[in-house]
């Protein structure tokens, strides 16, 4: 019996094997992608096929292409058609072994095919950058052994019905499509998700609370929705979280004080909201914090001192505010700052002068504000300043050439506005 079984196994791989080289006949391949399936997409032991990667060569045909489409759902010409011809073939569904199944960036068109599909060791599947519309199909609830799935760029609508049976599920991504339905308070049953990325649909409601359960949540993206009330404290209490982005919608009310408990947090964008209150003063204690986004949004008080301890920020983005107080002088500790915008507010006070250890920063915008004083000659150490706007102000007193001695990379300055004095060096005959 051992010896009939193993002939079996043997020759269902050939025949496999022959229907896999003869559907790679039918494909456009002119760069020769497909010429190592036999050995790489195929398991040594079975013969089965475990990964099918059909996504376009977009690299090589970069190189050859004469300008890039800037929308991401703008198909590049020469990649039309490359391989499956706007259609996923069925018999792909078929394949009970496959692990890992990459068709992104195909144009394939239409809704996903309904009827069975066998793919039930199916961990790893990434229909992104096509142009898939439709319904989510049931048939997706049984691929119980899902990890991660990329449906980015497309045009799905409709519900997410159907997919709290993945428990294995670490990464969904469904940016970019057409969802335009509530945020389910069931999202809390995929609790092994590491990565949550919705960006760029028209989710409506609140953010549920229960989103906390999911305790290993690291990145959470919720940008560019339709997204309203407040946001719920319950998400900070994600002591693993690394991103949390909510930009580009409707939400209000004050940034909740449990924000300072995640302490891994790297990335805290919030703007272009309705956001209300004062800046928490415990975010201080986010030291790993690299980009803070808050602009955009109703927020009021003094900049939280402690702040100063996020050595590691990279970029600070609060405009348009109601912010009043002055400038942290020891924001001069964040020597990684790249780039500093505080425009559209009322801060007062004068330009602390220990800003000029920001040795990294390249923008720095401070205009719209009420801010007094002259303008230190510190600033003149700033040598990757590019952009320098402190229009609009009340500042006043002699500027002079030891200002930008060492900014070497100005390119614009703007202190109309104020009532600063130019003092030019005097010419010797």
């Amino acid at each position: 019996m051992g010896g009939s079984t193993h002939f079996s196994v043997f020759l269902l791989a050939i025949i496999l094997l022959s229907v896999l080289m003869d559907f790679k006949k039918d494909l456009k391949d002119p760069f020769g992608r497909l010429s190592s399936w036999i050995h790489d997409v195929c398991s040594n032991r079975s013969g089965r096929v475990i990964q099918l990667h059909l996504q376009s060569p977009a690299s090589e045909i970069l190189d050859l292409a004469d300008e890039v489409v800037a929308d991401p759902k703008s198909p590049l010409s020469d990649l039309s058609k490359n391989f499956l011809g706007h259609v996923i073939p069925r018999w792909i569904f078929g394949l009970t072994a496959l692990a890992s199944l990459d068709l992104s960036d195909n144009s394939i068109e239409g809704p996903l095919p309904r009827g069975p599909w066998n793919l039930t060791s199916l961990q790893h599947l990434d229909l992104s950058f096509n142009y898939l519309n439709g319904s989510l199909p049931d048939e997706l609830i049984y691929l119980n052994n899902l990890i991660s799935l990329n449906l980015w760029g497309n045009y799905f609508e409709g519900f997410l019905d159907g997919i709290w049976n993945w428990s294995s599920l670490t990464s969904l991504d469904l940016s970019a499509n057409n969802f335009a339905t509530f945020l389910p308070n069931q999202l809390s049953t995929l609790t092994s998700l590491i990565s949550l990325d919705l960006r760029d649909n028209d989710f409506q409601g609140s953010i549920p609370s229960s989103i906390a359960n999911i305790s290993n949540l690291q990145y959470l993206v919720l940008s560019s929705n339709n997204l309203s009330s407040s946001l719920p404290s319950e998400v900070f209490t994600l002591k693993d979280l690394i991103t949390l982005a909510a930009t580009s919608n409707h939400l209000n009310g004050p940034i909740p004080s449990t924000v300072g408990n995640c302490t891994q947090l790297k990335e805290l964008r919030l703007g272009d909201n309705a956001l209300s209150g004062s800046i928490p003063s415990n975010l201080g204690r986010c030291t790993k914090l690299k980009y803070l986004s808050l602009g955009y949004n109703a927020l009021s008080g003094s900049i939280p001192s402690n702040l100063g301890r996020c050595t590691k920020l990279e970029l600070l983005w609060l405009p348009d505010n109601a912010l009043s107080g002055s400038i942290l002088s020891n924001l001069g500790r964040c020597s990684q700052l790249k780039e500093l915008w505080l425009n559209d507010n009322a801060l007062s006070g004068s330009i602390p002068s220990n800003l000029g250890k920001l040795s990294s920063l390249v923008h720095w915008d401070v205009s719209h504000n009420k801010l007094t004083g002259t303008l230190p000659e510190s600033l003149g150490q700033l040598s990757k300043l590019e952009e320098l706007h402190i229009d609009d102000n009340s500042m006043e007193g002699i500027v002079s050439e030891s200002h930008f001695d060492n900014l070497t990379a100005l390119t614009y300055f703007d202190a109309s506005g104020n009532s600063l004095t130019l003092k030019e060096s005097e010419i010797e005959e």
